[in-house]
């Protein structure tokens, strides 16, 4: 198949829609702790769950932190994955954001803003998905990465 007849997932974004997807997301605080190894163990505490209500379109997400530094940490390939984030028109629900997602190796506090961005890529995963919301959410994520002694 040559690039013409490749299947491509639409991005679509008006200020119409951006208000309503900004309006059907909201996040808090959530009560969670483990572990991962980056090669040495961590431990994390906080995590933030988002809810979505009815959203007006399909969505399909990357994930990024950016610290109150200004510096931007994201997932990359190889890394613990946790299931992308998919989610369709007109769903509800919830699911969670873990720095587990980010394999921070540097003890410490973190403050910062989770950046969920359109991600065509995610999107393709699901065959049913033709279009997605092209815009952004930022909330505010703050949890702790401490060494296992």
């Amino acid at each position: 198949m040559d690039a013409k007849e490749a299947e491509t997932i639409e991005l679509v974004t008006n200020p119409e829609l951006d208000r309503k997807m900004l309006v059907a997301f909201t996040c808090r605080p959530a009560q969670m702790s483990g572990s991962y190894s980056n090669p040495d163990k961590r431990l994390y505490n906080g995590g933030l769950e988002i809810r979505y209500t009815n959203i007006p379109a399909d969505v399909a997400f990357r994930f990024s932190y950016i610290t109150d530094k200004g510096v931007l940490l994201e997932t990359s390939p190889g890394q613990y994955e946790e299931e992308p984030i998919r989610l369709r028109a007109g769903t509800s629900g919830s699911f969670q954001i873990t720095p587990k997602r980010l394999w921070i190796d540097v003890p410490g506090q973190y403050n910062g803003t989770v950046v969920l961005s359109s991600d065509p890529n995610t999107g393709y995963k699901d065959p049913a998905m033709k279009k997605t919301w092209g815009g952004e959410l930022n909330f505010p994520f703050s949890f702790t990465v401490e060494s296992e002694d």
